[in-house]
């Protein structure tokens, strides 16, 4: 499979494991490779000295097995970069995966904290740039250090003596690029909080696009993204410049390899110590092994950066759960909150605190409040989206020990907005499951008769009315046939009759459901079983 995760999500080796056939196939192919391509040089001066030396057959003998090594190699650089290749895709996939399985498993309200933009941001460039670092690392294992290899033992048997001298500039060059890594890390986690910052912001503009034209702000939110834009090409241009601008410098100092070698072999070519085409040779090797040498240097750069993206990524993979929990089944008898308050993240006062609350089956529960006063937090507290202080118990059972496959057959809620990708109406109510008698009656107690089930709905319901959307919303619920729903406003842009319909189909369908009801409209608070006001985060019975 390509879309795996591994036991051990918090451990770059475990992503490393799951790819070890590619790793192994890339290896296969770039050990010969390699191997191979230093032989070329060594036949073009071997080449060169058989035409100095005026041997006909000779040349047209060496320029065969040159052809034959040349293709032998280019063979084994396809295969191996093909390898490459399918390794880097698998482990950007199964990267992927493994960051949607930890983020389904998150609780909303550190998800909320973390914020959208980081998220994307996580699961898109950290994961590239990880990626990206990772493949680099594995093909320069094979085309620099083991070309390195193998041309340091070709340069030894063309002239050990000459070889070790031109050698001496190369460490240097490797040791300037490890001495920058502490500040390529600094730039590029200053790099990755830019990116993010902008990612949220550009969200945030396409989210309000329509408010800003009707308010005239278009000009203050373009401002206020050209800024995170300006931040984001500063900081990311710096990275890229610690990461690969340096790159002429390492050259630079690796370069003075080539020259000891042209001012050294041209002498013992003076003095016949060494042929044209050995000379010719030595230089070709020497020149490669020096410029593979700096991009050693700046593969060291670009592992140092991608450390900071796998921070990111581990530090949302350990939010994960451990799918552990109590495994808790229909029907549900009773429901009990007992002192249960909730605080946002960071915020400075509670949501609401100290609700009480016992609930039988069946029972039709209407809450209340004015905006700001925490219901959307209650019913998400309700859902187990949120993780509370005290105790909420159904059957006995507390909520917080509950695995989330219980709890996601239990309760089901319904937001104030739709989210859902575009698709037909059947497809967004069903989530694409085919239980088609379900799926009628649902699109029936939602009062949606009027729309096809092929009807394109859009991203978020952007092709229905504000009207329809809410009663997608609340057909998918339906559909659900959980025991307890929360029902988060179900009656925002209803029509007086349609309002009426669906009053009456819930309290319906509340004599064999807990159901809570968050609403400012009236009327259906006229037939609940029990009203509860909230009031700046504390409630009292109506």
């Amino acid at each position: 499979m390509y879309f795996t995760s591994p036991q051990q999500k918090q451990e770059l080796k475990s992503y490393i494991k799951q790819i070890r056939m590619p790793l192994l196939l890339s290896g296969l192919g770039g050990l010969p490779y390699n191997c191979l391509s230093a032989l070329v040089p060594i036949i073009q001066g071997w080449c060169i000295d058989q035409v100095l030396s005026g041997s006909y057959d000779d040349v047209v003998y060496a320029v065969i097995i040159l052809a034959a090594v040349t293709i032998a190699y280019q063979f084994f650089r396809f295969f191996k970069r093909y390898s490459v290749r399918v390794m880097a895709n698998r482990l950007s996939a199964n990267l992927r995966y493994s960051l949607m399985e930890a983020l389904f498993h998150t609780k909303n309200d550190e998800l909320e904290l973390k914020g959208s933009g980081d998220v994307l941001n996580t699961c898109v460039k950290d994961v590239d740039l990880l990626v990206e670092a990772i493949r680099k690392t594995v093909t320069e294992i094979w085309d620099t250090w083991v070309l390195m290899l193998a041309y340091l033992a070709a340069l030894a048997m063309l002239d050990w003596k000459l070889t070790l001298l031109g050698c001496i500039p190369l460490p240097f060059a490797i040791l300037c690029a490890n001495a920058m890594k502490k500040k390529v890390v600094a730039k590029n986690e200053l790099a990755v909080k830019a990116n993010s910052e902008a990612s949220v912001k550009l969200k945030k503009t396409l989210d309000e696009l329509t408010f800003a034209r009707m308010s005239g702000c278009e000009e203050l939110n373009l401002e206020a993204l050209r800024e995170a834009f300006q931040k984001q090409g500063d900081t990311n241009g710096l990275a890229s410049f610690m990461k690969n601008g340096l790159a002429p410098i390492y050259l630079g100092i690796a370069s003075l390899s080539v020259v000891v070698v042209v001012g050294l072999g041209s002498l013992k070519v003076v003095n016949r110590g060494m042929s044209v085409g050995a000379l010719l040779s030595m230089i070709s090797l020497m020149g490669t092994l020096a410029q593979r040498s700096t991009v050693a240097s700046k593969v060291f750069n670009v592992q140092q950066g991608a450390i900071a993206s796998w921070h990111n990524i581990s530090a949302l993979l350990e939010r994960e759960q451990d799918g552990s929990g109590e495994s808790l089944s229909a029907p549900v008898n009773t429901l009990e909150l007992a002192h249960v308050s909730y605080m946002y993240p960071q915020a400075r006062h509670t949501a609401f605190c100290d609700f009480n609350l016992k609930v039988t089956k069946p029972s039709l529960i209407g809450i209340r409040g004015a905006v700001g006063s925490g219901k959307s937090a209650l019913a998400r507290t309700l859902c187990g989206f949120y993780d509370y202080e005290g105790s909420y118990k159904i059957n006995d059972c507390e909520v917080k020990a509950l695995s989330e496959a219980s709890k996601a057959a239990l309760l089901k809620y319904m937001p104030h907005q739709l989210s859902c990708v575009n698709g037909t109406l059947c497809e967004v109510i069903t989530w694409g499951s085919q239980r088609d008698n379900d799926y009628k009656e649902s699109k029936r107690q939602a009062c949606l008769d009027e729309l096809n089930d092929d009807k394109e709905i859009g991203e978020n319901g952007s092709q229905c009315s504000s009207g329809q959307q809410q009663r997608i919303s609340l057909a998918r619920v339906l559909y659900s046939d959980a025991e307890i729903l929360i029902l988060d406003d179900p009656f925002a842009n209803v029509d007086h009759k349609t309002e009426i319909q669906l009053i009456d189909m819930i309290r319906e369908l509340a004599n064999r459901k807990i159901i809570f009801v968050f609403s400012h409209r009236p009327l259906i608070f006229d037939v609940c079983d029990q009203v509860i006001q909230l009031e700046g985060g504390e409630c009292d019975e109506a």
